[in-house]
């Protein structure tokens, strides 16, 4: 599961509702919002990057809802809302992961299917039947992965806390 945020700030910055200071060493028992440098110069790509740890009390993150991704089925956003404006916290649940072994298997059967040009029409049939019974596995469990409801995936997500 992946964690992504929202840092863009259209409105010129971000001002938060407790004190800020600059820390060598993260800290998580304050209960204020602190920074720490976690590149250093080093790192050509990026340069110095730090980091903005806010307690979650300290920007009332909301309860969270889940929706399906719009341009992937098999990923689900858990998305926690604060009371600051453009602060959130976009997590990634994925509901696929029985679909892999079944990929697995079809990708082998395709590597195998492509040293088979010499064989006999009879075992070429062999592949195909294989190749049937894949699909039928792979658009069963596709299905059931669409059946599956944001308040299933919370439940499971709230669980795994």
């Amino acid at each position: 599961m992946g964690a992504s945020t929202n840092n863009e700030f259209r409105r010129g910055g971000l001002e938060l509702p407790t004190v800020c200071t600059l820390k060598r060493k993260a800290d998580f028992s304050l209960d204020s919002a602190f920074i720490i440098k976690i590149a250093d110069n080093d790192d050509h790509i990026f340069g110095v990057r730090y980091a903005l740890y806010i307690p979650a009390a300290v920007v009332g993150l909301q309860a969270p809802t889940v929706s399906r991704c719009k341009w992937e089925a098999r990923h689900f956003e858990i998305t926690y809302k604060s009371n600051i404006e453009g602060v959130g916290v976009v997590r990634w649940h994925f509901v696929d992961k029985a679909l892999a072994p079944i990929q697995e298997k079809i990708t082998k059967l395709g590597e195998n299917l492509s040293h088979a040009y010499r064989e006999t029409p009879e075992s070429l049939q062999k592949y195909i039947t294989e190749l049937s019974v894949l699909k039928r596995e792979y658009t069963k469990e596709y299905n059931k992965m669409l059946a599956i409801t944001p308040d299933e995936v919370l439940q499971q997500y709230r669980r795994a806390e």
